[in-house]
């Protein structure tokens, strides 16, 4: 009994303590973003020439795996391909477009298929140039977040009832995925992991 009420302690305590950091870190790497961009647009040049590697792993039955390269020279504000076989050139101001949308605020999405749904959140990662803010390597995580899940899921399924039944209760009441969420019929394969790496970058 007491080993069952430190579990489950443990587990509230792990939960609270998530629900308190998450917000700040979301807020810091805000910010992070904002003034990457804003020092990348203040710098001395307008024509570089960049080499980007771009991987990605797609979900589903059978996951897609790509890591490629391109080379890029932008000149009088036109992209010139030079190389590289990736499928798309990609720039620095594709970077902060690209990604913008998951920095700040984790959106949920709901992907249901025939054994039910499950409910996911991408998440943000990036690191800067000091001197100039690009960003040398940027990525976006599909975190699945069903209550349940993963490795707290299986602290959740070791506690005994009622105990189990009711931290799978709260957990689902608040989940991310019961309200404000994009919901994606089974035919949608969403990416699992994107990187992009710029490998280097030189003025022209």
């Amino acid at each position: 009994m007491l080993r069952s009420l430190g579990l489950l302690l443990l587990a509230l305590g792990l939960l609270g303590g998530v629900a308190f950091l998450l917000p700040h870190l979301v807020g810091f790497e805000a910010l992070r973003f904002t003034h990457a961009e804003s020092q990348w647009q203040r710098r001395s040049f307008a024509d570089y020439r960049a080499t980007l590697q771009h991987r990605y792993v797609s979900g589903g039955l059978l996951p897609t795996t790509k890591d490629c390269s391109v080379a890029i020279e932008v000149r009088a504000g036109t992209v010139h391909r030079v190389g590289g076989d990736c499928p798309e050139t990609l720039t620095i101001d594709t970077l902060f477009s690209r990604f913008k949308p998951y920095v700040g605020e984790d959106i949920p999405s709901r992907h249901c298929g025939y054994g039910g749904c499950s409910c996911a959140v991408n998440t943000f990662a990036a690191e800067y140039d000091t001197a100039l803010g690009y960003p040398t390597r940027i990525a976006r995580d599909l975190r699945d977040v069903t209550p349940g899940s993963g490795a707290f899921g299986r602290v959740i399924y070791a506690l005994p009832q009622p105990a189990r039944s009711w931290l799978l209760n709260y957990l689902e009441e608040r989940s991310p995925c019961t309200s404000n969420t994009q919901t994606h019929a089974p035919a949608v394969t969403p990416i699992d992991r994107e990187e992009i790496i710029v490998r280097s970058l030189t003025p022209l």
